[in-house]
């Protein structure tokens, strides 16, 4: 394919996203009107009359960032994880974060365990403040820690350097944190996108054969959270049935030895809470709607909408300005010349 017929092929497709949104636009009313028929019975959707309660929460967003600079001597490899909460002063935490020279055997597999370390760095945080909050947010979907982690992990298995060390070091404490994280009751997974078809598969589950056959084409292009922002009013949200994940985690322990089934046990504990989550798709203050993954006996909903004025989750993504605004100092370029120096 050349370059004039990729771009038409771009074209070609954004046209037809274009047109399948406006089309689902039009005919929005008669998918609501069939959705809600039978929702409102379940008790699967509910719109919030007012979201400024009066009980006060405390609330956290975490994230991180990393970055690489490559040099031609070494290369520099940095993480960040923070916490964020409006009162910084009291709040803002860093989790971990290193600046380790350029380790030759990791050349290949740096980024996925680079990307491991940091997600890990997370999960670790998350369960050190689980005892200061009520509630924590995660920027990510929960699979996503899962598997980033298990791709880190496998990569650093045959690898001595510092990055694989590391993780391999603390592995297992991970593993830990996570499960101690989603069995406290307290924790959101907030991602910013999603490839999950839970709201395309729950829509058509409930609506009429006839709208079926009308719409089955155009959702199918159209991510599950643009489908909510489209069907949902602002301050709406609605319940899904997700489907179990099957989710895979390396096992450090030789095979047939009592700490390899104790770790079998371990991550499909984990696995089994990781696919008990409760999903959500909210339409928040802004307009835009936002997934959510919720480990909480009754979701905040008063809460969540305080932090929905913009296109993405406030906590998160204030969480995710501050550790990119770290990475970026870290691996700043500081070589000075000759003449800056005398």
């Amino acid at each position: 394919m050349d370059y004039i017929e990729a771009l038409e092929k771009k074209s070609r497709i954004l046209r037809k996203l274009e047109n399948d949104i406006q089309e689902l636009e039009k005919i929005k009313g008669n998918i609501r009107k069939e959705i809600f028929a039978e929702v409102f019975d379940d008790g699967e959707i509910g719109k919030l009359k007012k979201f400024l309660n009066e009980k006060k929460y405390k609330a956290i967003g975490i994230d991180s960032a990393r970055g690489i600079k490559r040099y031609i001597t070494a290369n520099f490899y940095a993480y960040v994880c923070v916490s964020f909460k409006e009162e910084l002063e009291d709040y803002l935490k860093e989790a971990d974060f290193d600046l380790i020279s350029f380790v030759e055997e990791e050349v290949e597999y740096a980024n996925r365990i680079l990307e491991g370390l940091s997600m890990s760095a997370e999960i670790l945080l998350a369960e050190r403040e689980l005892e200061n909050v009520d509630f924590i947010f995660m920027d990510g979907s929960v699979s996503t820690f899962i598997i980033k982690i298990n791709s880190g992990i496998t990569a650093a298995v045959n690898s001595n350097g510092t990055l694989s060390t590391k993780l391999k070091q603390f592995y297992e404490k991970i593993i830990d944190a996570f499960i101690k994280l989603l069995s406290s009751k307290k924790v959101i997974f907030v991602p910013k996108s999603t490839q999950k078809d839970d709201l395309r598969k729950f829509i058509l589950n409930k609506i009429s054969h006839y709208l079926r056959k009308k719409i089955e084409d155009r959702i199918s292009s159209i991510s599950d959270i643009k489908l909510a922002q489209i069907v949902l009013e602002p301050l709406e949200y609605l319940k899904v049935y997700a489907e179990s994940h099957p989710y895979n985690l390396h096992n450090p322990y030789k095979e047939g030895t009592e700490e390899y089934e104790n770790f079998k046990k371990k991550i499909n504990n984990l696995f089994k809470l990781a696919n008990d989550a409760e999903v959500f798709y909210f339409k928040g203050i802004s307009g835009y709607a936002f997934r959510l993954e919720s480990f909480v006996n009754n979701i905040p909903m008063d809460l969540i909408a305080q932090y929905t004025f913009g296109k993405n989750f406030y906590l998160t993504a204030e969480a995710d300005r501050l550790a990119k605004d770290y990475v970026k100092t870290l691996l700043e370029e500081e070589f000075p010349i000759e003449e800056e120096i005398r």
